[in-house]
């Protein structure tokens, strides 16, 4: 099945999922049901006013159980994220003004607000109204798992 994701004058981003991983999703379900909608039967669905890095974020759910960014538990078994983050150095002899990735030591709880934090904040945000839109209820309860 091909999911074309974005304004069709605007070159589309298409999304390639098998019919057998999305028969699982109540939305895509009603959609291949004979007599519902006409593109379930033509192997092409159109999501024009979609945000089509949301679609690949559920493209990678639908084939991965998760998605970026990935829940996992350290040694401690406390929670944390894989995140890119670039933090602002604390050493002042640095000749870096950001130290990429911290993400290894930075624990569930840490606050961190940087333009990336408030971006991954927005992401999920927009991914948990895209999942609740189509019926994608393990990703809704994944969502708000990463949001809390």
């Amino acid at each position: 099945m091909v999911l074309s994701v974005g304004p069709k004058d605007d070159y589309p981003v298409l999304i390639y999922v098998h019919k057998e991983k999305l028969i699982h999703l109540l939305y895509f379900k009603a959609a291949f049901r004979e007599g519902t909608f006409v593109e379930g039967h033509q192997g092409r669905i159109d999501f024009e006013e979609e945000d089509p890095m949301m679609f690949r974020r559920v493209a990678e759910f639908i084939y991965e159980g998760d998605y970026f960014p990935r829940q996992r538990l350290s040694p401690v078994a406390s929670l944390s994220f894989e995140v890119p983050l670039k933090v602002k150095s604390a050493a002042l002899d640095s000749k870096e003004d950001y130290v990429p990735s911290l993400s290894a030591k930075i624990e569930s709880g840490t606050y961190l607000a940087t333009a990336e934090t408030h971006q991954l904040f927005r992401t999920v945000t927009k991914l948990l109204c895209v999942a609740e839109r189509y019926r994608i209820d393990d990703l809704v309860e994944i969502t708000f798992q990463k949001l809390n």
